[in-house]
């Protein structure tokens, strides 16, 4: 549904070739003058403030559900000659034409008290099924600065974006659209996004924003992160239609990377555990830091007994068909392994224990050991934590202590891992989104699209 609210005053109508017969100020008298020979003075009839505004939106297929005009009807005697009312009258009988529903908001009290108004448009937004207004025209030139002003504000406060605000040149006798409330809004959604954009909350900017793709790339990013792979990319993959220009490849093929790659995969997990990190979400962390070093060392076994890791098949049946190969070409090798908490290492159990003591039959001092450890270390929290069976908390400080045996703190374990895998965070595909969504936001959006010209007088 699309409305348009007009504000009327004693500009708002003229006379083709006559005079009125009161002074232009007394909108009472010249208005029921006008309504009183109305048959003889309809052709007559100029409305130079609405007829352009009218035109516009007539010229762009706007069509208006409801028009509602704004006029003053006060029941102060010192001040009734100067009220709008019957202009507004005037202007509904015009529009008989167009069979639009209009109606006539009178104000009849306090029309020059700001504070009074600003109630009043409040309280009549409250009583409207705003969720089905889909655009909401206003042309605020007409009528007084107290009326005009508390309306521009509440409709936005209440309709934000939807609002499409209009002015008439007079020189030029064209209607304009006023960017004031889109780069208002858009000030206010950036003041707020970006705080919460430097954290990844990527829910809650697709929630404050406004803007279609901000929206959509939020909401592609948020089912990545939580590993809602298969409707990652149907999300990525429409937005690539509908935004060719956004250079949206990227993101779809690094979803198909993490189906298919077990590298691509050890990277998304790290990377989604620094996002919950950064979020201060630690459990969630920690139980993705485990997840990345389970992932990490399982792939330095495969690179070191040649198995080539199957992604998206079963991995129980996969690592039964491994674990035979590497029998095969070591026969004794469950027996030559290092025991596995006091008991002989069994290639049927696999996890962390097994591959790390996979890796040291071949290379005890490899590497990936000094990222393995520490990462085990601290992802202990999380097993006695909520997150698991236990009720311990878990905060930067105990990880920090934590890690002192090896001589560091998480902010160093994360660079470490990084040069490790060497992929920094700032080539993730959620830094990446981030920093797309600060671009957008940082351009200006709205078009100052001028209506067409018309000659009226």
């Amino acid at each position: 549904m699309n409305i348009a609210i007009i504000t009327i005053g004693n500009r708002d109508i003229k006379l083709k070739n006559r005079e009125f017969p009161n002074p232009l100020k007394e909108c009472r008298k010249n208005g029921k003058y006008i309504l009183n020979n109305y048959s003889d003075l309809k052709d007559a009839i100029e409305l130079p403030i609405i007829q352009p505004f009218w035109d516009v939106l007539n010229d762009r297929n706007e069509k208006i559900n409801k028009l509602f005009l704004i006029a003053t009807d006060q029941e102060d005697e010192r001040y009734r000659n100067t009220d709008s009312i019957n202009y507004a009258k005037v202007i509904k009988k015009h529009f008989e034409r167009e069979n639009i529903d209009l109606q006539i908001i009178a104000l009849k009290n306090n029309v020059n008290d700001f504070v009074f108004n600003y109630n009043f448009f409040q309280n009549y937004f409250s009583i409207l099924s705003l969720e089905k207004i889909e655009k909401f025209y206003l042309l605020p030139v007409g009528g007084m600065p107290n009326i005009n002003t508390p309306l521009i504000l509440t409709s936005i406060l209440a309709l934000k974006e939807k609002v499409f605000q209009y002015y008439v040149d007079k020189e030029q006798r064209n209607a304009r659209p006023v960017p004031f409330n889109h780069k208002f809004i858009e000030e206010l959604e950036k003041e707020k996004i970006k705080p919460i954009l430097e954290k990844f909350f990527f829910a809650t900017v697709e929630s404050l924003s406004s803007k279609d793709f901000i929206k959509k790339i939020s909401n592609y990013a948020y089912h990545r992160l939580s590993f809602n792979l298969k409707e990652a990319k149907i999300i990525i993959d429409d937005l690539i239609l509908q935004y060719p220009n956004e250079n949206l490849n990227l993101f779809s093929e690094t979803i198909t990377d993490i189906r298919n790659n077990l590298q691509a995969k050890i990277r998304e997990i790290f990377f989604s555990a620094i996002v919950k990190i950064k979020q201060k979400q630690f459990a969630d962390a920690l139980t993705r830091l485990y997840n990345f070093t389970d992932n990490l060392l399982m792939g330095k076994v495969c690179e070191y007994y040649h198995l080539e890791y199957e992604t998206g098949k079963n991995f129980d049946k996969w690592w039964r068909k491994a674990s035979k190969k590497i029998k095969m070409e070591y026969p004794d090798i469950e027996n030559q392994l290092e025991p596995i908490n006091g008991n002989p290492a069994d290639l049927n159990r696999p996890g962390i224990p097994l591959y790390s003591t996979l890796i040291k039959f071949k290379n005890k001092s490899d590497s990936v050991f000094e990222i393995s450890q520490p990462l085990l270390a601290i992802s202990d929290m999380r097993n006695k934590s909520i997150a698991a069976h236990g009720f311990e908390g878990i905060s930067l400080e105990k990880m920090n202590e934590i890690l002192l045996k090896f001589e560091l703190n998480l902010n160093d374990l994360i660079k470490e891992t990084e040069t490790y895998i060497g992929f920094r965070f700032e080539e993730s595909c959620y830094y990446r989104i981030a920093d797309k969504i600060r671009n957008v936001l940082d351009k200006h959006t709205y078009s100052d699209e001028v209506g067409p010209r018309r000659n009226y007088f």
